[in-house]
């Protein structure tokens, strides 16, 4: 997960293979290795309108959606555009592509488990 810099690098979900030699082409690795370096990124926007500053990320460990926050930092820190979308939560289903918010923030969550 990336939090994004300026308006031309979106904060992002992205793809890490979590065995040695991670994203590059190792021996052992190397199909799962191509396919992340290929397309690395998981999602980088809501319908088209970029996130703010991704900030933590839950998967639920039964069916593995991924649930991150959403919120206003990397605006506040000033290396990221005045946010386009209010602080969220957000559940992904890499399998399907699905993206769906599930709880609106009026406040700033540090992670899925402040929501």
């Amino acid at each position: 997960m990336a939090e994004g810099q300026g308006d031309d690098i979106p904060s992002a979900i992205y793809y890490l293979d979590p065995v040695p030699p991670y994203n590059t082409t190792g021996e052992s690795r190397l199909i799962t290795s191509i396919v992340a370096i290929l397309n690395p990124v998981l999602l980088n926007n809501y319908f088209g309108r970029q996130f703010s500053s991704l900030n933590d990320a839950a998967i639920n460990p039964k069916n593995k959606e991924i649930y991150f926050t959403d919120v206003i930092y990397g605006y506040l820190q000033d290396f990221r555009p005045t946010p386009g979308l209010p602080s969220q939560v957000y559940r992904f289903n890499e399998k399907t592509g699905a993206v769906t918010v599930v709880a609106d923030m009026e406040n700033k969550p540090n992670g899925p488990s402040d929501a």
